[in-house]
């Protein structure tokens, strides 16, 4: 016991370092995160079995558990770990909890790690709850008292944690409360009596044997697991999506609350914050699935998906785990995709795509691998464990900096192909590796006598190596293979590493060589960097860190039109490549290779934001990363917010749209946070807000007006949004909810369905395995419009889908939800506010943008709804001059086969039918000089997943 105490002394000491020294924002969270994560690694894990003798699982510090009412829920959250015991190994379930461990059990129960900045009178900076108690008020169900304290070591009631729960919950509390269904209702404080009684409706809480709350009484440790433990259940009611298709709001963040299950091939689920678990269920068979900045703050468990996989794209994952039994599934990451552990149990491909953040960081091979299965993995992966014996580990291509083969993980192969490397390996069972590839660093311990390197490393150590290096032996491949489970927290015997202090400097020393892809400096001339996180909402510092790869500048609303100096540091072998964005506008250039510094002319426009992406790859090219930085305006209240329908079709249809919800762009430069507060009042010399509401998820508030309580044309309320007590943002808002006009002709836009044929042709071209089941094309005509409509310069569209039969066009749109750049354009913007510029346009009618639907797995034929695609005409103030919709139908020779035309649009008398017109052929390419480099660029690139057209003119 006195070892256990010595070790885990040493990872408090140096947690509480890392806590003093990464205390804030979200960033800071996150690196403290991935510290914590490798002092387990470095610490814990190599000395597990010194402690193994200590173990509850041995039943000595489980022996206070012993036929207790909460024995097996609170076995289970120690063998989890997220209940502690004490040092002489009891667990004590009766005894009182204070709010400060009631707090730290309900932060590491929902994994609550984002932090408020907090300033109580009882609790001092270096407290070791601090930063527990900073992320229970961060998430809101822990204000503090009026005095200043927060009561950290205070005891905490029944109905107290009720309340505590009800608001970590959101919980809609009773305006009237019943509390019938306890004896003992009556002694409730009145504070309490709503949250009480809400809980006992959700079935969160509940009386004792005798249907007595005992409200007074104080939670003890059994009493707080259960009650987690149920608030668990309530938050992790799972959201099922068994039908193909798209699902996620197309702009601003959706929370579900729960688990979320995907039990169908050919789902796409994007802008979703899933609380609870994701899992792939093994419905989904070989078919592929697609997730597009989905976070999830559970756990992911992946038991379907074939060759063609299952895909994250800008997405943010805790641990998945892979559990296939009937064959392997490839699972692929991009872009700004970060996944923290990956426990591999069945065969797999892990795969990373042009990924700008850390992509995989840690994988272990567990016990649970089936002999002969094989794993593959390509891209940079941190830390490799394998647990699992007779299996093989293929690199075809990329860097792996830890690989471990951990103790009685023997009979091993690793093939590593000559496009592949490992840094550092240890060896702690005999493995045979073979491939070109090269090794840095062997390290390889008596456990490992006997293995075998086909390709020498650059340098070996340790007590089993033999001297010379013995002769290449090359064990034939082993087989694929299927089955096996997957144990869930399997203990690696891991060989210790020594800890690392982190620099206190901010800005890690260039790296260099042939695999480095990162620059050493970026420099704005004129303007200050402001480093963001990966979701562009917390800012972390000023100036330039080669860690940080998104920026944002914010210009003088006055700025007038400039030129300014970008200069980029790079190491001179390296590979780059950029791009700068402007309105609705891209170039496209690189930087000549053995070039150390370089400078690019970017060119301002007031009023319009900037974007700049810098592609770094090393030049070895086995790593990438991409630096963004976003020149943007600061909007005023007025730009940056909207009143947005609450849109469904049969609303439309109905003119019958029950409310409006508030929606925040960009404040002054300033992103909507989660948690935002929103005050709204009649008028500015108003002292009583007549709504008061919260950001709900990013752009998107809890804020829900109804047509009674607003203007049917213009009108005006004053707004207030504050944050931690303090004002982002307030003034006079203005919106006008009266409809935009319908345009007459029409005969400058088409909507245009593919065709079997053609739906054929893309999936081949495309090799996606289960294909599309139906899709279309947008067109418009920049003559034939601009003469029906002078004033005109911008179009964008947007598509509803027809839920079922419908005989009339849906009714207009309101000129507030027309609204354009509520955002910068490169964040999430729905399509209503990417409009193309219609300047750069040749004559004839021209594709600007189109969508595909997968088809399903499922062997049922599935009905192909039609859709109506509404077009909005803006003049070059952006201005809304009017709309335009046309119907989009689907007949049996333009669904796939095994699908059928829902038959939705069934016009009355005087709705037109628009005949469907051909596309023109693509416009020749025009050549773009930028700077000392030529570039060639089409006059109209289709980004068909974004629905919008950059026109190419001379900066």
């Amino acid at each position: 016991m006195g070892e256990k105490k010595k070790i885990l002394g040493i990872i408090e000491w140096m947690e509480g370092k890392l806590t003093k020294k990464f205390d804030g924002g979200e960033e800071e969270a996150k690196l403290l995160k991935k510290a914590r994560a490798f002092i387990s690694m470095t610490l814990v894990l190599g000395l597990t079995l010194s402690l193994l003798g200590t173990v509850w699982a041995a039943d000595s510090a489980a022996d206070d558990l012993k036929g207790h009412w909460a024995e097996k829920q609170m076995k289970v959250w120690v063998a989890s770990g997220l209940l502690k015991g004490y040092d002489d190994g009891s667990i004590q379930p009766n005894r009182a909890v204070t709010r400060a461990e009631f707090m730290t059990l309900v932060n590491r129960a929902f994994n609550l790690q984002e932090r408020a900045s907090i300033s109580f009178t009882d609790l001092k900076a270096d407290h070791w709850a601090y930063g527990q108690i900073a992320a229970a008020v961060h998430a809101g169900y822990v204000k503090g008292y009026e005095d200043g304290t927060v009561g950290w070591s205070k005891q905490v009631s029944r109905e107290e944690s009720a309340v505590m729960a009800a608001l970590l919950l959101k919980l809609e509390l009773p305006a009237e409360p019943d509390l019938n269904a306890i004896a003992d209702g009556a002694s409730v404080s009145a504070w309490g009596k709503a949250s009480v009684a809400a809980l006992i409706e959700a079935g969160v809480m509940k009386g004792d044997k005798t249907g007595r709350f005992v409200p007074k009484g104080k939670l003890t440790r059994a009493e707080a697991v259960t009650l987690l433990d149920s608030a668990l259940a309530y938050t992790r009611q799972a959201t099922t999506f068994s039908e193909a298709g798209t699902y996620g709001p197309e702009s601003g963040v959706e929370t579900i609350q729960g688990n979320v299950v995907i039990a169908s091939a050919g789902v796409t689920l994007r802008n979703v914050v899933i609380e609870g678990d994701l899992t792939v269920a093994k419905s989904v068979g070989e078919g592929d699935v697609f997730f597009k900045k989905v976070e999830v703050k559970g756990n992911t468990f992946i038991q379907g998906g074939g060759a063609n996989s299952v895909h994250f794209e800008d997405s943010v994952l805790v641990r998945i785990t892979v559990d296939k039994r009937d064959g392997s599934v490839r699972v692929v990451v991009a872009g700004a995709t970060s996944v923290q552990q990956v426990i591999v149990g069945s065969p797999v491909k892990l795969e990373e795509s042009n990924v700008t953040d850390s992509g995989f960081q840690n994988v272990e091979l567990s016990k649970a691998m089936p002999a002969g299965a094989e794993v593959q993995l390509l891209g940079t992966f941190e830390n490799v464990q394998v647990l699992s014996s007779d299996i093989k580990v293929s690199i075809p291509s990329g860097t792996i900096k830890s690989l471990q083969v951990g103790a009685g993980a023997g009979s091993n192969q690793i093939d590593i192909s000559k496009e592949a490397a490992i840094v550092k390996l240890v060896l702690d069972a005999a493995a045979s590796l073979v491939g070109q590839g090269k090794v840095e660093n062997a390290t390889v311990n008596k456990g490992a006598e006997g293995s075998s390197f086909e390709t020498k490393p650059n340098k070996t150590e340790g007590t089993g190596a033999t001297s010379p290096t013995p002769a290449p032996v090359v064990v034939p491949p082993v087989s694929g293979g299927g089955g096996g489970g997957v144990v869930p927290n399997p203990t690696p015997a891991a060989t210790p590493t020594p800890a690392v202090t982190p620099s206190p400097s901010p800005t890690a020393s260039p790296c260099s060589g042939e695999r480095c892809a990162q620059l050493t400096s970026l420099q704005l001339e004129g303007y200050e960097l402001i480093q963001l996180d990966a979701d562009r909402r917390y800012e972390l510092g000023n100036g330039f860190n080669k860690d940080v790869y998104a920026y944002r500048v914010l210009t003088d609303r006055d700025m007038q039109d400039q030129t300014v100096k970008l200069t980029i540091q790079k190491p001179a072998n390296a590979i780059i490549n950029y791009s700068i964005r402007q309105k609705y506008n891209r170039f496209y250039s690189s930087v000549p290779y053995g070039i150390a510094e370089y400078t690019i002319e970017v060119p301002l426009q007031g009023l319009k934001d900037t974007q700049i992406q810098i592609t770094v790859d090393s030049a070895d090219h086995l790593s990438s990363k991409t630096y963004e930085i976003g020149i943007e305006y600061p909007r005023t209240l007025q730009e940056g917010l909207m009143l947005k329908n609450t849109l469904s079709l049969d609303g439309i249809s109905n003119d019958n749209l029950p409310y409006y919800q508030l929606v925040i762009g960009s404040l002054n430069g300033a992103r909507a946070r989660s948690g935002d507060t929103i005050e709204i009042y009649a008028s500015q010399e108003a002292t009583t807000p007549i709504k008061a509401c919260k950001v709900s998820g990013n752009n998107f508030t809890d804020c829900l007006f109804t047509k009674a309580q607003l203007s049917s044309g213009e009108g005006s309320f004053f707004v207030k949004i504050t944050r931690e007590g303090n004002v982002l943002a307030q003034g006079e808002y203005v919106y006008d909810l009266s409809s935009a006009s319908l345009l007459a002709g029409g005969q400058g836009v088409a909507a245009i369905p593919a065709d079997k044929e053609s739906l054929k042709k893309l999936a081949l071209d495309m090799m996606v395995a289960v294909g599309f089941s139906h899709g279309y094309s947008v067109h418009l005509d920049a003559k034939e419009l601009s003469n029906s409509i002078p004033d005109l310069k911008y179009v964008s569209y947007r598509v509803l889908e027809m839920t079922d039969k419908q005989n009339v066009l849906p009714s207009a749109p309101t000129v507030e939800s027309l609204k354009l750049d509520l955002v910068p354009f490169w964040e999430v913007i729905p399509p209503s506010e990417r409009p193309v510029d219609i300047g750069g346009y040749p004559s004839g009618l021209r594709e600007i943008g189109g969508s595909y639907y997968h088809k399903s797995s499922n062997s049922q034929a599935r009905p192909v709804n039609d859709m109506f695609i509404v077009f909005s005409f803006y003049d070059k103030e952006q201005n809304v001059l009017g709309y335009y919709t046309i119907p989009l139908t689907f007949d049996a020779d333009h669904v796939a086969d095994g699908y059928t035309p829902a038959y939705n649009w069934q016009p009355g008398p005087g709705i037109p039918v628009l005949p469907v017109q051909p596309a023109q052929p693509d416009p020749e390419p025009i050549v773009i000089e930028i700077g000392s480099s030529t570039t060639e660029e089409t006059v109209t690139v289709k980004e068909s997943s974004t629905q919008v057209v950059y026109v190419p003119e001379a900066p």
